[in-house]
Order: C-alpha cells, then sequence, then structure tokens
C-alpha cells in the first residue's frame, strides 16, 4: 500500500496574511537572501527542518525590523518587540553570542580616574 502525499501541507496551499510573496527585484529581496545565505552557512550548509524555519522566521523579522523607522515614535514599542524576538530566534537557532572584551589590566589604569 503506498500513500500518496501532496507536493505542499494544506497549509501552505493557501497562504494566509502571514505568508507573504517578496518580490525578488527589490532590496528586501536581497535583504533576506543574504541573511538566509549567511545563516544557512553559519549552519555548516546543509540546516535541518527545523533549523531552516527558524532561519525563514530570523529573515522575515529582519524584514521587518529594516522596514520601521526608528526616527518615529509610533514604532519604538515594535521595534524592541521585533529586536526581542530576533535575538530569540537567534538563541533559538544555537547562534554564539559575542563576548564582550574585558579590559586589561594596563588599559584599565590608563583611564582617567573619574
Amino acid at each position: 500500500m503506498t500513500l500518496d502525499y501532496p507536493a505542499f501541507p494544506r497549509g501552505l496551499r493557501s497562504p494566509g496574511p502571514a505568508a507573504v510573496r517578496i518580490d525578488r527585484r527589490t532590496r528586501q529581496s536581497r535583504l533576506y537572501d543574504s541573511t538566509r545565505k549567511g545563516l544557512i552557512e553559519h549552519c555548516g550548509g546543509d540546516p535541518s527542518f527545523a533549523q531552516l524555519a527558524t532561519i525563514d522566521a530570523i529573515c522575515r523579522i529582519t524584514l521587518l525590523i529594516a522596514q520601521l523607522d526608528p526616527a518615529d515614535t509610533e514604532h519604538d514599542r515594535r521595534l524592541v518587540l521585533l529586536n526581542d524576538a530576533l535575538a530569540r530566534s537567534y538563541k533559538a537557532l544555537g547562534a554564539p553570542s559575542i563576548p564582550r572584551r574585558k579590559k586589561t589590566l594596563a588599559e584599565t589604569l590608563a583611564e582617567p580616574a573619574p
């Protein structure tokens, strides 16, 4: 007995408002593609299905952040929320956090006293 599965799951055949297509001729498309390519390389070039889903979520959040105007006060809350979601997504992907560089003793002693 063989089972025939559809090429796409049922939810993907009729995209809703969250599944907005990106025009491949735009700057947003280049940002999406470069972010996706970099994250796939970070995962070793052959990410799992779960990693690909996380990578696509990170790319979408990055696009949303790029579309916001940081000078607009109405976008402040949304910008903070999207940055938090982006940080959580990077953590879920397993991207290493960049450690803060600690000052050496010589650098600390060279600073003027407050």
